[in-house]
């Protein structure tokens, strides 16, 4: 159960009072608004600081979880924010369904591209993203694509990292403050593997199921007929002993052998396939 909000320490509140100040300057934001920790705390602040000129935006696809699409539909009808869902279908792109190691630059590419389509109904509004300060670990090509696009980063900006975004959601009594991180389905496929439709659906489904019987910090990485599943390390011993429910479960969503990496859960773990020297160029 979520506990009550403490009180912001002095450090918190003057990162909240920086956010909340560059975005006042402005017209008006859009903010990419997946459902997740950080993006909520973005759009709390974007509407403290402009009220429904902060118009939050979530990309709707096949690559974004059912259960994110409720939360982010949850959180702005309780807090009153405006909210919009445009659908961006970037799976029909080729190069997106391709797989390559830059899947996440073609990605972002195109989404930024149709939300930005959808905006000028709005107005030439800036799109702000709840990239955080400590975020430039693992391999990120969708960054560039946002440097590319003008992107705003107000959270990174004023010096707000992962367990300081946390605190700060508790602080604002949003529902997902302990919420485990996440990534789109499409991170659970290893690159060179065609991402489909198909592939995406059985993902979504093994998770959910493990979700619901408790592991709710999990990833099913896909490789073929094959589920590889992880869970946090001080979870391993509870899968374990859960084997059966888990292999019926995750079996029923489409995969013929399930198995636990002993690694447990691990961000980008299939980045760790990639050369240590493949590196995205800025494109036109």
């Amino acid at each position: 159960m979520t506990e009550p909000p403490s009180r912001p320490t002095e450090h918190q509140g003057d990162a909240i009072d920086r956010v909340i100040e560059s975005m006042s300057a402005l017209p008006g934001v859009i903010v990419g608004f997946s459902g997740g920790v950080d993006s909520a705390v973005l759009a709390a602040l974007a509407h403290r600081a402009l009220g429904d000129r902060a118009i939050m935006v979530t990309a709707v696809s096949a690559s974004l979880a059912g259960r994110d699409r409720r939360d982010a539909k949850t959180l702005a009808r309780h807090h009153g924010w405006h909210h919009v869902e445009v659908e961006t279908d970037e799976i029909d792109d080729e190069a997106y369904a391709r797989n390559d190691p830059d899947r996440c630059y073609v990605c972002r590419r195109h989404v930024l591209g149709v939300v930005a389509a959808h905006a000028r109904r709005w107005g030439s509004l800036p799109l702000a993203l709840g990239t955080l300060a400590d975020d430039e670990g693992d391999y990120r090509p969708g960054e560039v694509a946002a440097d590319e696009a003008g992107v705003l980063r107000p959270l990174k900006d004023a010096g707000i990292g992962k367990d300081q975004v946390r605190q700060i959601a508790r602080d604002l009594n949003l529902m997902v403050w302990d919420k485990p991180s996440g990534a789109c389905l499409a991170s659970r496929i290893p690159y060179g593997t065609p991402v489909t439709r198909e592939v995406l659906a059985r993902v979504e489904a093994a998770e959910d199921a493990l979700h619901q019987m408790g592991f709710v910090a999990c990833r099913v990485r896909d490789h073929g007929g094959c589920a590889r599943i992880e869970v946090p390390p001080d979870q391993i011993d509870i899968a374990i002993s859960h084997r059966q429910e888990i292999a019926v479960a995750v079996g029923a969503a489409g995969y013929h052998w399930v198995s636990l990496d002993l690694d447990g859960l691990r961000q980008g773990s299939l980045n760790a396939m990639l050369n240590a020297s493949v590196s995205i160029e800025a494109r036109s």
